[in-house]
C-alpha cells in the first residue's frame, strides 16, 4: 500500500508581502503627491479668480474694503468730464493685476 501525504501551501511566503507593501507604498506616495498637486492648483485658481473679483470691485468710484493682507494701489486721473481709474491688486499669496476703468457721465 502506498500512501502520498499531499502539502498545501497556505497564505503568502515573506517575499510576496514585502512585494505588496513596497507595491502599496509607491502608490500611496503617487497619490499623495497628486493630491498635494492638485490641492496646489485649486489655490492659484482660487487667487485668481478672487483678484478679478476684487480688482473690478476696486475700480468703481467707491471701492469697498479689502480683507486682511490683500494690496491695492489706486490711480485716479480726470479726463474731461469722465474719470479714468486704475487699480493695481496684489494678493496675500504675491499673484499681482492690473484693471482700469473709464467712468463718463450719461449725456442727455
Amino acid at each position: 500500500m502506498h500512501i502520498t501525504l499531499v502539502r498545501y501551501q497556505q497564505g503568502f511566503s515573506l517575499v510576496e508581502s514585502l512585494a505588496a507593501v513596497v507595491v502599496s507604498a509607491v502608490m500611496l506616495s503617487a497619490l499623495l503627491a497628486m493630491q498635494h498637486s492638485l490641492s496646489q492648483g485649486m489655490q492659484v485658481q482660487r487667487d485668481f479668480l478672487l483678484l478679478g473679483r476684487f480688482a473690478s470691485q476696486q475700480v468703481g468710484i467707491v471701492a469697498p474694503a479689502l480683507p486682511e493682507g490683500w494690496f491695492v494701489s489706486r490711480t485716479r486721473r480726470e479726463e474731461g468730464a469722465c474719470v479714468s481709474i486704475q487699480v493695481m491688486l496684489v494678493s496675500p499669496g504675491g499673484r499681482q493685476g492690473e484693471l482700469s476703468r473709464l467712468h463718463c457721465p450719461l449725456a442727455r
